[in-house]
Formats: structure tokens, C-alpha cells, sequence
């Protein structure tokens, strides 16, 4: 909407002087865009997003509805406003980004970009006192930012991808909402995937890739020399050894946090064990026959 100041003019029959006056009073526009003002703006949505210090940072998104382009038949235009910690990024403090909607309600493009993909490049990471907090700036040469911005990134620049956003006869709402920043975590436990791959686990719900843990087989591994400790080393015998990842080819698999099983008979330990026994008690026995002639012996002098 727009407001004239138009001075109270007295017209003579005939006279344009209203006319006159009207046109020469500039238009006030009242309905600019402020982003503290809900009246400006249709809907809003915000994110938390995080610089390359692991700070945390709240982007918003302002949606105005516009008018239609053209005659208004079949296609819609909104205007979009991006803010973080309260400062419009992405050059919507001049203009904003234009988004299309087709008859359908589906997205058409955002500033002609059928993707519907924002690059923002112009935003400074600030602490909460308003100044620069040492984390990556804008890049220096913006022109040359593009999606998908590749990883570990270099700056500030992100992606806004608003590709599934649709236009229906509905109350606004957020489907899905995602981003894959994270804040500053430290070391909370490790796990050994079956094929040896070890994953190290932080407390800011992230897990990265160390290594992974090699397996080594032998043409003859009853050739293989102990060493002590339950540990083994090639021979000539035993052959070169083939190396390969866990669960490939002839080589087995890891389990992680588990105890071998004991591969011993108790069946055939116990029989021998019983064996043995009585073995010792004729053994035993012989001995006590022995001595007991020994002294017959002795006895007889």
C-alpha cells in the first residue's frame, strides 16, 4: 500500500488543480520489508547453522507473498530475505531472491536458477558482541563459488537448496529440514566395523573414518614362527604374506568387542584326561609294588 500527502486544493470549474497537486506529492512506501516487523512479511523459518569454529549461528528465512507477474494466471512470486544473527546476508539488504511457483504450485526457479538453489557468499561469522569472530569469511573471489560447495570448505560461503518448496492451498509449514554443519566435539569411543573399518565417534553426534585394520593370510601358516605373546612372524616355510581387507577373498572377517570362542574339545580333554589318570595310578601302582618287593628284599637279611 502507498500514502500521498495531497494539500486540501479548491477547483474552479473546468480546473485541474487537484490533479496537479496529486501527481507532484512523491509516493511513501509503508509496507517495506523489516525483518522486526511481522507485518512485512508472510512467514518466516529459521535454522541453526554453524561457522568453521563450531559456533552456532540462527538463519532465517523471510517469505513475502508479491504480486503475480504478467496477468496473475498461472504462476505466483514471492520474495525471500535471508538473515543471520539479525543481519540480512546473501544481498537481500538491497534486493531479495525472486522464487516462482507454476500453476501446479510446484517450484519453477529462484532468481532464474530452476534448481532453486541460494549460494551466500558475503557472510562474516560475528561474536555475540557484533564483531568478526576469526572464523572463514566470505571467499575472495565470490564469482567463483558453486554448488556443491566442496568439503572441508575454505570460507563462509553455503547453500540454501530449496528445490522440493511448493506453493498449495495450505497453511505454510516445514516439511524436512536439514543442514550439515556441527559444533566443536570431542573423542567419545571408537567402533570396528566387519570389514576392519574404524570409526571414531564424537559427542557432537558426528563419527569420521580413521583407518582401516588390514588381514594378512599365508599359503602355509604352519609355518609361521612364534615369536611370544601369541605372536607370529613369515618364515620361508609359511610363504609371502597376502594382504587384503577384512571380509574379501579368503580372509575372514572382524567382530568388534567380542571374545573368541575357545576351540577346544572338552569332550576329547576330558577323555584324555581321564586317560592320563589312569595312567598314573598304574604308574602309581608299579611304584608302590616296587617298594613293597624293596623291602620283602630287605626283610629277608
Amino acid at each position: 500500500t502507498t500514502d500521498r500527502n495531497v494539500e486540501q486544493v479548491t477547483t474552479d470549474s473546468g480546473s485541474n488543480a487537484f490533479e496537479v497537486a496529486f501527481n507532484a506529492t512523491p509516493f511513501t512506501v509503508t509496507n517495506e520489508f523489516n525483518p522486526i516487523d511481522q507485518r512485512t512479511y508472510n512467514h518466516a523459518t529459521s535454522t541453526t547453522i554453524f561457522d568453521s569454529l563450531g559456533n552456532s549461528h540462527e538463519l532465517t528465512q523471510f517469505y513475502v507473498k508479491e504480486p503475480s507477474p504478467g496477468n496473475g494466471v498461472g504462476q505466483s512470486q514471492w520474495s525471500i530475505y535471508l538473515q543471520i544473527d539479525g543481519e540480512l546476508v546473501g544481498g537481500t539488504d538491497q534486493t531479495p531472491y525472486t522464487a516462482l511457483f507454476d500453476q501446479d504450485g510446484q517450484l519453477e526457479s529462484i532468481n532464474g536458477d530452476p534448481n532453486g538453489e541460494l549460494i551466500i557468499t558475503d557472510w562474516v561469522p560475528k561474536d555475540p558482541s557484533g564483531d568478526p569472530n576469526g572464523a572463514d569469511g566470505p571467499p575472495a573471489n565470490p564469482g567463483d563459488v558453486v554448488s556443491p560447495i566442496p568439503e572441508p570448505a575454505t570460507s563462509s560461503a553455503f547453500v540454501v537448496n530449496l528445490a522440493n518448496t511448493t506453493q498449495y492451498g495450505a497453511a505454510f509449514g516445514v516439511n524436512d529440514q536439514q543442514q550439515n554443519g556441527y559444533t566443536t566435539g570431542r573423542l567419545s569411543g571408537l567402533d570396528v566395523s566387519d570389514q576392519g573399518v574404524i570409526f571414531a565417534r564424537y559427542t557432537n553426534g558426528q563419527s569420521k573414518s580413521l583407518g582401516q585394520v588390514a588381514l594378512a593370510a599365508f599359503n602355509n601358516t604352519d609355518g609361521l614362527s612364534p615369536v611370544g605373546d601369541t605372536t607370529w612372524v613369515e618364515t620361508f616355510e609359511s610363504g609371502q604374506p597376502v594382504i587384503g581387507a577384512p571380509d574379501t577373498g579368503t580372509l575372514g572377517s572382524i567382530k568388534a568387542s567380542s571374545v573368541e570362542d575357545s576351540n577346544v574339545d572338552l569332550s576329547a580333554e576330558l577323555v584324555n584326561l581321564i586317560i592320563a589318570q589312569r595312567n598314573y595310578q598304574a604308574n602309581a601302582k608299579t611304584i608302590e609294588t616296587s617298594d613293597a618287593v624293596t623291602q620283602t628284599i630287605i626283610n629277608l637279611r
